[in-house]
């Protein structure tokens, strides 16, 4: 038995409900046909050059991404530059290209809620409720005992595989409550404050909002985008795969191993 895209497509919505994507957002499927047999499925955070090499050599003709292929409206599709000639690789490959954003983001057990997990913390719920029961923005949850605020820190590098972190206003003595959003939310770090969080965790924080962590002296962690994502595509894999057998079908569905953080960490010479 074969599997289209058009059914991948449908297990994918019923893990990652793309109707809980916000408004502004883009996915489901961005490229390819619903009637393409999938051969392989290759989960990635974001779809790039090296992640489109990858697939082809690891004969996956349906590469599954976070953030989105296509975000905002192509107004100019140019081979010369990086971007146009990716999309041309892609077309030319009969790639599909299949996204799940904000629809993962939200969803039960999502990106944050997978990230707030594996820190161990448990009586996890959304930081910020969604459409429907369990749904949301972020999580918030407690360490089963609370740690030292440096110890928590340590935990926090290993997860994240990082030599350092940014940190805003004053590391607790003592961690038990964390707020969790994984990406971009600066935005959300009042709300993570006021739902009596003892710091919160999120990337790209907004210089205003470290100056108002400091003056609150409310810690905020900046984790980066990539660090604070990039744990949750091995539980997409996971979770499809596990779809897949159930309906007997044997697949090759994979995490990129090929994919990096495009920020990188450097030393004073």
């Amino acid at each position: 038995m074969s599997l289209t895209a058009g059914k991948l497509l449908e297990i994918i919505d019923a893990i990652t409900p793309f109707h809980l994507a916000e408004s502004w957002d883009n996915v489901g499927m961005m490229t390819g046909s619903a009637t393409c047999e999938v051969r392989g499925v290759l989960a990635a955070l974001d779809v790039s050059p090296p992640v489109l090499k990858e697939a082809t050599e690891r004969g996956c003709n349906v590469i599954l991404s976070h953030h989105p292929l296509i975000f905002h409206p192509l107004k100019q599709l140019l081979t010369d530059s990086a971007e146009g000639r990716m999309l041309q690789e892609i077309l030319r490959g009969d790639i599909v290209v299949i996204s799940s954003h904000t629809s993962f983001d939200n969803a039960v057990g999502g990106v944050s809620d997978w990230l707030g997990k594996r820190l161990g913390l448990v009586d996890r719920q959304p930081l910020l409720p969604g459409k429907s029961a369990d749904t949301g923005t972020g999580t918030i949850g407690c360490l089963a005992s609370p740690l030292a605020g440096h110890a928590f820190l340590s935990r926090l590098l290993e997860v994240l595989n990082l030599p350092g972190v940014p940190v805003a206003g004053e590391l607790p003595e003592q961690v038990q409550r964390v707020a969790i959003c994984g990406g971009s939310g600066s935005g959300f770090a009042r709300e993570a404050k006021n739902a009596g969080a003892d710091l919160y965790l999120s990337a790209e924080i907004k210089h205003d909002t470290a100056l108002w962590a400091a003056a609150n002296r409310f810690c905020i962690i900046d984790g980066g985008h990539y660090p604070t994502e990039k744990p949750a595509m091995e539980l997409l894999v996971k979770r499809i795969s596990e779809t897949l057998t159930s309906l007997g079908e044997s697949l090759q569905v994979v995490e990129s191993a090929a994919e990096r953080n495009p920020l990188q960490y450097m030393e004073r010479l």
